[in-house]
């Protein structure tokens, strides 16, 4: 069984071992307190100065005082209220035919009610921290002191999810040039139907897809046709239709399936124990690396000797008398060459801890939204989580952008690329003509 399906805690109390120590932080530990505002970022600075003695109560005087201050700091938010602009477009009748004429709004005024700041807001409360559409309502009201009906946020956040369609095809683009990309999917609803939740995490960019199957060809669709690089999956036969030689099965899956066979007991617990040991050995290798304790060429000697002993346990649990084990070990040597990818393949890592840590927020919005109403809907979650994720990649804050996003969409303007996502990792296109170049450059600032 998956972790998943476990109760909470079942397996870390399975395994905890009792320290002895008290909970919270040890003697000795170095301890974390909050760091101060940088001076130029004060807002109000204030001056004290002490006027009598601690200790004698003599009388003392500023210009005593020590040039270096004790620096206290309280951070406090303003009184929230929202700031309404009303404008009033007169009409005019014309004394030559007669028409009325209505004044327009001035240039990136948007048609909705709502400004660019306060609708990007709403989709970060409603796509980033999975608030449902009542309680962004009830928020609104208690806090930002504003009436906003929940058909109004639902409409802000189909276009907000309209307007990262740009970005979110170039985000598309980078996967399928990507040379290493992680893919996992797990279950969603849609009007109560099922549906899949995709996932395709490279590098740079993290991409999400509700699609109405599990089928192999959406995980084609999402890398192309024509992928090239390297991919690291579970076992699940969708991934089959990729080369194996240009695979990496997750290591963390086997490692829960070595520790089935040894939990199942009988024929099959001396293989579940002998991989174990060695899946434990290739962790201890591969920590070692990623630390630096070790070189490329180290590492990689000692995987081969890893591999070769394991590729004898399989053979030895082919025959073994275990039905299952027999199976499990029968299918592990089809995929032999997707077993250690990573030792030989810079950029490939041995588990798909990547993608599975991507889909966690993913599980979390169906668990408490139980899916979606429409496809609209369904396309707002994956915009969003794919902006989110790709933002949280490149140490960006989300909401600043969905800023400039709505902004540009309300002047019709080319909307801005995820931040994170370089211009020498976009995907090359045709050359644009040099005139049309400089008129989208003068239009755009």
């Amino acid at each position: 069984r998956p972790p998943s399906t476990d109760p909470p805690g079942f397996r870390a109390k399975a395994a905890r071992v009792k320290s002895g120590l008290r909970p919270g932080g040890q003697p000795g530990h170095r301890g974390h307190g909050r760091e101060l505002v940088a001076p130029e970022r004060v807002d109000e600075p204030v001056d004290r100065f002490a006027t009598a003695c601690r200790r004698c109560g003599g009388v003392l005087f500023p210009a005593e005082a020590l040039a270096k201050p004790w620096r206290h700091q309280v951070a406090e938010l303003p009184e929230i209220r929202p700031r309404v602009v009303e404008y009033r477009l007169y009409e005019s009748r014309c004394g030559h035919c007669g028409a009325l004429t209505r004044a327009g709004l001035p240039e990136g005024v948007p048609a909705s009610s709502f400004g660019a700041n306060l609708r990007a807001l709403l989709a970060v409360l409603c796509g980033r921290f999975r608030i449902s559409r009542r309680e962004v309502v009830e928020l609104c009201r208690d806090v930002f002191d504003l009436r906003v009906s929940l058909g109004s946020v639902d409409n802000v956040c189909r276009r907000v999810g309209a307007a990262l369609s740009g970005p979110v095809a170039e985000i598309e683009r980078l996967v399928k040039a990507a040379p290493v990309a992680h893919l996992d999917e797990s279950g969603w609803r849609e009007r109560g139907v099922r549906r899949w939740m995709w996932v395709a995490v490279t590098a740079c960019v993290t991409l999400f897809r509700i699609a109405p199957n599990r089928s192999g060809d959406v995980a084609r669709g999402l890398l192309g046709e024509d992928f090239a690089g390297h991919l690291v999956t579970d076992r699940w036969s969708g991934y089959s239709r990729f080369p194996v030689e240009r695979r990496q099965v997750c290591w963390s899956h086997l490692d829960r399936d070595l520790q089935g066979l040894i939990d199942r007991g009988g024929r099959g617990r001396e293989v579940g124990e002998a991989g174990l040991s060695l899946s434990h050995r290739l962790f201890s290798i591969w920590h070692a690396y990623r630390r630096g304790a070790l070189g490329t060429l180290a590492m990689r000697r000692r995987m081969a000797r890893v591999e070769g002993k394991f590729a004898k346990v399989l053979e030895r649990g082919k025959e073994n008398e275990d039905a299952q084990t027999r199976g499990f070990c029968a299918k592990l040597l089809t995929l032999e060459a997707a077993l250690f990818l990573f030792a030989r393949v810079p950029g490939v890592e041995p588990t798909n801890n990547r993608a599975e840590r991507a889909l966690r927020p993913a599980v979390l919005w169906r668990k408490g939204s139980f899916g979606t109403a429409s496809p609209e809907g369904s396309r707002f979650v994956e915009r969003m989580l794919t902006v989110t994720m790709t933002c949280r990649q490149a140490g960006r804050p989300l909401l600043p952008y969905l800023r400039r996003v709505l902004r540009r969409a309300d002047r019709g303007w080319r909307v801005p690329s995820v931040p994170g996502v370089r211009s020498r990792d976009r995907p090359r296109g045709r050359r644009v003509k040099r005139s049309t170049r400089g008129v989208l450059r003068s239009a755009a600032p």
